[in-house]
């Protein structure tokens, strides 16, 4: 993620109404210093979404949203522990009664309390129904974030498998390609949506997982 670079989002275009619905995603970066970056749900559009905000450099996350292209923060949690170079999981849920989010590292058990929740924006101009995805924003200085594995599901979805997962086990050095469950990645709306392979958008490697940089102008 370039130094000072706006926010960029990577989504999958499948809208859902307001019901519940969440995103379950497993990452790491590279960087003690300042990160920001973290799932997206209820995407409508560039400038109306809810997000957890990852800061690795505070030690804290935040739900927050974009109202309209205003953007608030909703609740924040400190004092977590993160850190670079490891692998964490992350469960951020929309349901009747809020926003919630937990975070914990791969290998341990999940927590059975959340680490942060709170209530939808009752503002001017919330975010309704729409998909959902993952962003990056720049810091002070540059900064790369891997996914590795990702599901999305509404939690009244059946076996054998969410409506829509990524394992990533692909190369593509343009853009992200195809889902695992065969969904198309795009990149910002600013972006050709036409067009899928982005350029900078990011890469899917062969290790088998995306690597996060930027969203630009898709040329």
């Amino acid at each position: 993620v370039p130094a000072g670079r706006g926010t960029s989002i990577a989504w999958i275009d499948y809208p859902v109404n307001q019901g519940t619905q969440e995103i379950l995603v497993k990452v790491k970066w590279n960087t003690d210093n300042l990160t920001d970056h973290g799932p997206v749900l209820r995407r409508a559009g560039s400038n109306s979404y809810y997000y957890l905000r990852i800061q690795d450099y505070y030690h804290e996350a935040a739900i927050a949203v974009n109202a309209n292209g205003s953007i608030y923060e909703l609740n924040r949690a400190s004092t977590i522990a993160l850190n670079r170079d490891q692998w964490y999981w992350v469960r951020f849920r929309a349901d009747a009664t809020g926003l919630h989010a937990r975070i914990w590292s791969d290998g341990s058990a999940e927590p059975s309390t959340w680490t942060v929740e709170s209530g939808y924006f009752d503002g001017s101009n919330p975010p309704g129904s729409g998909d959902f995805g993952y962003y990056t924003r720049g810091a002070s200085a540059s900064y790369s974030v891997y996914l590795d594995t990702l599901y999305w599901y509404t939690l009244e979805d059946t076996e054998p498998a969410p409506p829509i997962n990524d394992t990533f086990s692909r190369n593509v050095d343009k853009g992200w390609g195809w889902s695992t469950s065969g969904h198309l990645w795009e990149g910002n709306l600013a972006d050709d949506p036409t067009y899928y392979a982005l350029q900078g958008q990011g890469t899917v490697n062969s290790a088998g997982y995306a690597e996060l940089v930027t969203a630009n102008s898709g040329t």
